[in-house]
């Protein structure tokens, strides 16, 4: 990627078991508009971060599917959330291992988001709902299927009082 000269707007990278920081570590990438990473085990926090500094003014739509560095590294998803104020798709699809703690910090930073994916996501709990209702204003759509901890009396009290979904 460090040798790509063309304008790269969307870059979809899935179950590639050999993908580390270096693979990512590319300077030249500019109006990057999509990231998705699946199952990227090799891909640190680090590795995120050094590509997040190169494209965060422009990033809409961010993928982490089944992306175990989110519970190795508390805080990553904070820190993301603090640089990209333009992100309107977030998918944190089947991270079986992530709480409410981190992604509630993460989404008072994500005021623009109009869509949230959070299917399988079993440990979250209704402050994520809560969390959503105060910061995410434009939320159009939201997958929490397969959040067992989410119980019915915050989905209502969501559903009723977020005019937009």
């Amino acid at each position: 990627m460090s040798q790509y000269r063309s304008t790269l707007r969307k870059l979809d990278l899935r179950l590639p078991l050999d993908l580390d920081n270096e693979h990512l570590s590319a300077r030249n990438i500019r109006g990057l508009v999509s990231l998705r990473l699946q199952s990227c085990c090799l891909v640190t926090g680090e590795g995120l971060k050094t590509l997040n500094s190169t494209v965060n003014a422009e990033l809409e739509e961010l993928a982490l599917i089944n992306y175990d560095v989110i519970k190795r590294e508390p805080g990553l998803l904070t820190t993301l959330g603090q640089s990209l104020r333009e992100l309107r798709k977030l998918d944190l699809s089947y991270n079986e291992m992530l709480r409410d703690k981190e992604l509630v910090s993460m989404l008072v930073s994500c005021k623009n988001l109009v869509d949230l994916n959070l299917r399988g996501c079993r440990r979250l709990m209704g402050a994520t709902l809560l969390s959503m209702f105060k910061s995410c204003k434009l939320l159009e759509t939201i997958d929490i299927k397969q959040c067992c901890r989410i119980e019915a009396d915050n989905v209502e009290f969501f559903l009723l009082n977020s005019s937009r979904l």
